[in-house]
C-alpha cells in the first residue's frame, strides 16, 4: 500500500455527507449545509444538449485530452471573457477540477519537492500534494483573517518550492484577491522559479467587483509557462454531478498531465463533454440563470452576515463563493456533532481546512430552502 496514504484522511465534508445519508435513511430530515453543491438545476439547454449528444451516438470513447468541441469552446469563451487567447491544444479535460489538480500535481511533483498551500483551504490540495510525494508547506493566514499577503508568501517560499496553490475566490473563506495582489504573487513565484496554480472554480460567484482572473492580470503573459489554470463547470453551471473540469497549462507540462489522465480515466464521458461545450457556446442563454443564482446568494450572504454580526459571532466576510467560515469559540468538531445530533443541521468543522482553524465551522448557503431556513431559525435563537 502507498505509504503516503497514511498521511491523508477522507475529506470531512464527504464523511459528514455519508453520515447524513445514514440519518436520512432512518427517516431524519437534515438541513444539509455541509456541501458545496449549488441547489439549482443544471440549465435546461445544457440538459437538452446532453440528450442530443446521447441520441446522436456520442456514447463511445473519445480523445483522452478532451473532444475538440469543448476545447474550442473554452478557447472562444476565455477570449470573450478575459481577452486572453488560450490555445485549445493546451486544455486538458478532466473529471472535475479535483482530477485536473491531481493530474497536474503528479506530473509536476517529484518526491520531496515543496508545495506551498495557503490555509484555510480546500483539503484536497494538501492530500493530492502528499500523494504525489511532496513536502508540504502550510501557510497559515490565521492572524490575517484568512487573507494571504505577499509578505507572508515570501517568508514561506524557498529554493525547494516547486508549486504554490492559490484559490481565488477561496473555499472556505470567500476571500477574493485583486489584480495587484495576484501580480505580486506571480512576481514572487518568478523570483523563486516555481510554478503557481490558480484555482478559479468560484470565479463567477462574487460579492465584490475587485476580483481579477489571473488570465486578465498583467503578469500572466510574462510567466504563463509556469502558471497552471484550473476551473470546472460544477459551480458556475450547477453541474457538480457531471464531473467536467479542466486544466490549462504549458506545452511542457501538458503531455505528462495527459499521460496521467489517460492511465486513470481514459476520457471524460463523451456526451458530458459535448453538453459542456454547449454550456459555453450558449453562455448568453445562461447569463440570466447565473444572475438568478448570484442574486439569491447575495440575499442570503447579506442576511446571514447581518444575523452573525448582531449575535456577535466572529466570521470572515465572504467576498466570493457561497460559504461562511464562522468562529464558534469552541471545538469545531464537537460543535458540529452537537448541531447535527440536536438540531439536524450538518456543517463542516473548520479543522478540515487547517489545524489552526479548529474553532471554526464552514456553512454553505448554496442550499435548498428547507436547509437554509432551518439554519436561519437556529441562528436567530443563539444568544
Amino acid at each position: 500500500m502507498n505509504n503516503y496514504l497514511n498521511s491523508i484522511t477522507s475529506p470531512l465534508a464527504i464523511v459528514i455527507a455519508d453520515r447524513v445519508r445514514q440519518m436520512e435513511s432512518r427517516g431524519k430530515k437534515i438541513a444539509k449545509l455541509q456541501t458545496g453543491d449549488p441547489h439549482f438545476p443544471t440549465p435546461a439547454y445544457i440538459v437538452k444538449a446532453l440528450q442530443t449528444a446521447i441520441t446522436d451516438g456520442e456514447t463511445h470513447y473519445s480523445t483522452s485530452q478532451g473532444v475538440l468541441s469543448i476545447r474550442n469552446a473554452l478557447s472562444s469563451y476565455y477570449k470573450k471573457e478575459t481577452r486572453q487567447y488560450l490555445d485549445a491544444d493546451n486544455f486538458l479535460i478532466c473529471n472535475g477540477a479535483v482530477h485536473a489538480i491531481y493530474c497536474v500535481m503528479h506530473a509536476l511533483i517529484n518526491k520531496g519537492d515543496g508545495v506551498a498551500v495557503v490555509y484555510p483551504s480546500w483539503p484536497q490540495y494538501k492530500n493530492i500534494a502528499l500523494l504525489a510525494g511532496a513536502t508540504l508547506k502550510e501557510i497559515s493566514t490565521h492572524n490575517l483573517s484568512g487573507r494571504l499577503s505577499v509578505e507572508l508568501l515570501k517568508k514561506n517560499l524557498s529554493k525547494n518550492t516547486k508549486l504554490v496553490v492559490i484559490n481565488n475566490p477561496c473555499n472556505p473563506t470567500g476571500v477574493v484577491y485583486d489584480e495587484k495582489e495576484i501580480n505580486q504573487f506571480v512576481k514572487l513565484a518568478k523570483r523563486f522559479n516555481c510554478y503557481i496554480l490558480f484555482d478559479e472554480v468560484y470565479a463567477k460567484i462574487l460579492y465584490t467587483n475587485k476580483f481579477k482572473s489571473i488570465l486578465e492580470c498583467s503578469e500572466y503573459n510574462g510567466y504563463k509557462e509556469k502558471i497552471v489554470y484550473i476551473n470546472s463547470f460544477s459551480k458556475t453551471f450547477s453541474m457538480t454531478g457531471w464531473r467536467v473540469g479542466y486544466a490549462y497549462c504549458s506545452d511542457k507540462l501538458l503531455p505528462a498531465s495527459l499521460r496521467i489522465s489517460q492511465n486513470m480515466i481514459t476520457n471524460v464521458a463523451t456526451f458530458c463533454q459535448h453538453a459542456a461545450a454547449e454550456a459555453l457556446n450558449g453562455c448568453d442563454k445562461f447569463r440570466s440563470v447565473l444572475q438568478e443564482m448570484v442574486t439569491k446568494y447575495k440575499r442570503r450572504h447579506s442576511e446571514i452576515g447581518s444575523i452573525l454580526s448582531k449575535k456577535k459571532f466572529n466570521y470572515i466576510i465572504p467576498e466570493g463563493a457561497f460559504y461562511f467560515f464562522i468562529d464558534v469559540k469552541s471545538d469545531g468538531i464537537e460543535f458540529a456533532k452537537k448541531l447535527l445530533k440536536q438540531h439536524n443541521i450538518a456543517v463542516v468543522p473548520g479543522i478540515a481546512y487547517g489545524e489552526e482553524f479548529s474553532s471554526f465551522i464552514r456553512v454553505s448557503f448554496a442550499v435548498d430552502n428547507f436547509s437554509y431556513n432551518t439554519f436561519i431559525h437556529w441562528l436567530k435563537q443563539q444568544q
